[in-house]
């Protein structure tokens, strides 16, 4: 870590002591549910780290942020509400306070997602389509290891308890319009956490599945 700032270290640190306890926590009997509701603050403190990494931010990329955390949070309010876009779902208490059936945090689940699987793909030699499309990929995989572990963690719920194939063809074509447009946008910007946070999103949805779903 000595290229690093200092800042940047003290946020490595911190990051690596609260996962390693919160992972540990979920997977005590005794504090699962107690950590469990902690979800929210983690959802925020994670991309507040991963942002902290990013180096040379321009406008352009800040309005993508703000366009990703908006469009995902909207599509779920309107996905909740219709059943149209996603399949018949609903949210429970995991993710924290809900507005207009959806809790804002979900906004921050999109951001989180689309940023580190478009910065996964970003120096791949292939058109802009290419790449949005391997990013949306990625996130679609994530998600299928997610889900199982966010029903179990009353995140959300299926009607049925059956998960809709409708639900990752959506995800698939909303990422993908979210990532060409970040393909599209003419940046040097670069993110050396970003990977090493995918990596370990897998990791511990990996984890919780095996355990819990």
């Amino acid at each position: 870590m000595s290229h690093l700032k200092r800042y940047q270290k003290v946020a490595v640190v911190l990051f690596l002591i609260i996962e390693l306890v919160g992972f540990g926590g979920i997977l005590s009997p005794e504090w699962h549910e107690r950590f469990v509701s902690l979800t929210p603050v983690n959802l925020v403190f994670i991309l507040l780290v991963l942002l902290l990494f990013h180096k040379g931010r321009s406008r352009a990329e800040v309005l993508w942020m703000v366009l990703v955390f908006s469009v995902g949070y909207l599509v779920e309010v309107l996905g909740v509400a219709t059943g149209m876009i996603f399949g018949e779902y609903s949210y429970g208490e995991g993710l924290g306070p809900k507005i207009l059936g959806v809790p804002p945090t979900m906004g921050i689940n999109w951001l989180l997602l689309c940023y580190t699987a478009v910065r996964l793909v970003n120096d791949i030699g292939a058109h802009k389509a290419i790449k949005a499309l391997l990013a949306s990929l990625l996130m679609v995989g994530l998600d299928f290891v997610m889900e199982p572990v966010a029903i179990a963690f009353d995140f959300w719920s299926w009607e049925g308890g059956v998960i809709p194939l409708q639900n990752y063809l959506a995800w698939l074509v909303i990422a993908f319009g979210l990532n060409f447009i970040w393909f599209s946008l003419k940046t040097n910007s670069v993110n050396n956490f970003s990977m090493w946070l995918f990596t370990y999103l897998i990791v511990f949805f990996t984890t919780m599945n095996v355990v819990f779903a």
